[in-house]
């Protein structure tokens, strides 16, 4: 597979794992905030955040992927 796919496919992964957390702390917690754009439970600080969290994550780990070879 592409090695640019493989990535934009972690980046994503990182991203879905992020957004997987966040809906079950919110339902444990019972708190949802008031400016929800999405689904009723994200609002836009989340998927910024969200988004920044899998970006970081995803350089990281090509970083890590490109020094073991």
């Amino acid at each position: 597979m592409n090695s640019k796919l493989k990535l934009v496919l972690y980046g994503i992964g990182a991203f879905a794992v992020f957004i997987v957390i966040v809906v079950v702390l919110r339902l444990i917690s019972g708190d949802v905030p008031e400016d929800v754009i999405l689904f009723n439970m994200f609002s836009k600080n989340d998927l910024l955040l969200g988004l920044a969290v899998a970006v970081v994550v995803t350089f990281s780990h090509d970083q890590r992927q490109r020094l073991k070879k």
